[in-house]
């Protein structure tokens, strides 16, 4: 849609109309550089990746990147917030496959082009296909094909609600859309399920301002215009803020798990702003564990922990005795390190590699993760595992200058 929309809208050449979506190229995560026109994955560091940076569907060389970034791979603050554009939600998938295709398409036919705009006419293009409601008309026609059931679901649903717990839905799609999909999922009876329903809730500017519920009359599709004094099962509510919702349900902050997939819209101002607990849906986590089993990445991962122990044993050596042949011996092993560590990321993905990791850092997307989700899993079921009363306790990390803990020995 947002292809045709390009075309249709925005006259871009016909041929782009024919580009085919390709769910293997990305992955969740990259970012945009806007002003150069290229597709990257930065680490928690805010490094660039040695091998993740493209322009089209065309892998640059590490020297390329350094020209291009002035001989540094950092990133300064300034062009991040600026120059740097974060496609952290499941969407972004697709918006990373036709910005690259359509840069590619310029590419092979010495078309000139303005990045900036590109980026602009790219977002302008996926933004018109969610308000213009034309996704949700197409996902409503067919269910069954963009819609999986989940078995588990409403017997979760079901277990919050006998236990005495309370749940809502928050959401920025419009009640038909969400009706449609969970009377699908769920049953006619889905809104009995939760203590509150909440539409076209425009989050994340629900977290931040501070607005009146409306009801919505769902028999005539409109927004009553009296004031809501209290939330209520079954009822359908539109617009809001979280303010309103505490207040008028009571719910204190640190005492509400709330659980999204998109970092932004969902997570990081109920965190930063709002002291909730936040769990996080990442559905790649499936994928990863899958590859992190295989014998292949279980060999790559020995390989380079051995490899990362000879590095330090050498260079805790050449502290005492600084011999050339060992500062080049260094140098090798830390080739073979970063050839091993492209080889185990190529087994998630070839082009980016893994969504949790930018060479040897956390990816940026894993440092948001790190940052404002207290739990994150690839399915929401998976709740089902735990008893309903399961406290879930962080493991303590450790700085590098911390050592392990050992048992006490007593003599």
């Amino acid at each position: 849609m947002a292809r045709d929309y390009m075309v249709s809208k925005l006259r871009y050449p016909e041929g782009v109309s024919v580009l085919q979506y390709d769910p293997s190229f990305a992955i969740r995560g990259l970012t945009i550089d806007k002003q150069k026109g290229l597709l990257c994955k930065i680490s928690s560091h805010q490094k660039l990746s040695n091998t993740a940076v493209f322009r089209g569907r065309q892998r640059l060389s590490r020297d390329e990147v350094m020209e291009l970034y002035g001989g540094s791979r950092h990133i300064s603050v300034h062009d991040r917030d600026y120059n740097m554009e974060p496609l952290n939600d499941l969407f972004s998938v697709a918006h990373a496959c036709l910005f690259a295709d359509v840069v590619q398409y310029m590419i092979d036919r010495d078309i000139e082009y303005e990045p900036i705009a590109l980026v602009e006419d790219v977002n302008q293009a996926i933004t018109n296909v969610h308000l213009s409601g034309e996704m949700h008309k197409e996902v409503a026609r067919d269910l069954p094909k963009y819609i999986e059931p989940n078995p588990a679901l409403r017997p979760l649903l079901e277990r919050i609600r006998d236990s005495g717990k309370k749940s809502f839905l928050c959401t920025n799609s419009s009640f038909p859309y969400i009706n449609a999909g969970l009377k699908y999922m769920l049953g006619d009876d889905w809104r009995e399920l939760f203590d509150v329903v909440i539409v076209s809730a425009r989050k994340p500017k629900f977290y931040t301002r501070q607005r009146s519920f409306r009801m919505l009359d769902i028999g005539h599709k409109q927004v009553q215009w009296h004031a809501v004094r209290a939330l209520h099962r079954g009822e359908v509510y539109t617009q809001g803020s979280v303010y309103q919702l505490s207040k008028l349900t009571g719910w204190v902050g640190s005492r509400v798990l709330y659980i999204g997939d998109n970092l932004f819209s969902d997570l990081v101002e109920p965190s930063r702003a709002n002291g909730w607990r936040t769990g996080a849906i990442i559905r790649e986590l499936e994928d990863e564990m899958h590859v992190h089993r295989t014998p292949e990445y279980q060999r790559l991962a020995f390989q380079i922990s051995k490899i990362e122990e000879l590095m330090r044993s050498i260079q805790n050596e050449l502290r005492s005795e600084p011999i050339p042949q060992n500062h080049a011996f260094v140098d090798q092993l830390v080739n073979i390190h970063e050839a091993l560590q492209t080889e185990m990321e190529n087994l998630v993905n070839v082009n980016f590699g893994s969504v949790f990791r930018a060479d040897t850092y956390p990816s940026q997307f894993a440092f948001l993760v790190q940052r404002y989700v207290d739990i994150y899993s690839a399915r929401l079921e998976n709740l089902l595992e735990y008893p309903s009363n399961h406290t879930f306790y962080p493991e303590r990390i450790a700085m590098p200058h911390e050592y392990p803990a050992e048992a006490p020995r007593y003599d």
